[in-house]
């Protein structure tokens, strides 16, 4: 009878030892599990991250031909020449003759002796503006047309005024004062263009 115990309570004390040296593990593999789920669904993450960014960094190349046209309506620099050859061009195919073209650079006013000098204000801003008065003579059509040109040229101009100077009696020629704003962009030494 002995035999008829002991080898029913050595089963049931092997599976209770299983069960509670198992136990442990189990949680512990539930654990594992848990962890193994959440760094994969961090990978994913990560991978569609990747993705999104080398999409939009083809994107970018893709559209760079088209940032060479905000290059030219706001450039790096003041570039002055080729604002005056730009601006003889307009008035050229407009049909007005050019008298006259001032361009007033950014100023400061320094502390110590009162006086301005012809530098960009620094004010933290990196697009600067410059102050244009042209003087020109033509018909009025023609002071239209060169409003309309600068309105579809690729650099900006804001108009900030016109004068209507003396009408020669002879050919009705009128002469005007166009005072404008185009702006640049400051442009640092170390910077990659």
């Amino acid at each position: 009878m002995s035999t008829g115990l002991l080898i029913p309570v050595m089963i049931l004390g092997g599976a209770a030892f299983g069960y509670f040296a198992a136990w442990p593990q189990r949680a512990s593999l539930a654990e594992s599990r848990a962890l193994l789920a959440t760094k994969q669904a961090e990978v994913a993450d990560r991978e569609s991250s990747l993705a999104s960014i080398k999409k939009l960094n083809a994107d970018v190349e893709s559209k760079r031909s088209r940032l060479l046209d905000v290059d030219a309506a706001l450039p790096h620099e003041s570039d002055i020449p080729g604002l005056l050859a730009n601006l003889e061009y307009l008035a050229l195919q407009s049909g007005l003759s050019v008298l006259d073209i001032q361009i007033q650079e950014p100023t400061e006013k320094t502390k110590k002796k009162g006086s301005e000098e012809k530098i960009a204000e620094d004010t933290g801003e990196k697009v600067k503006t410059l102050k244009v008065e042209i003087s020109a003579a033509g018909q009025y059509p023609q002071l239209l047309a060169l409003i309309l040109n600068m309105e579809q040229n690729l650099r900006l101009f804001d108009i900030q005024g016109i004068d209507f100077n003396g009408t020669s009696a002879v050919d009705e020629i009128q002469s005007y004062t166009i005072r404008l704003h185009t702006y640049y962009q400051e442009s640092k030494g170390d910077e990659i263009h």
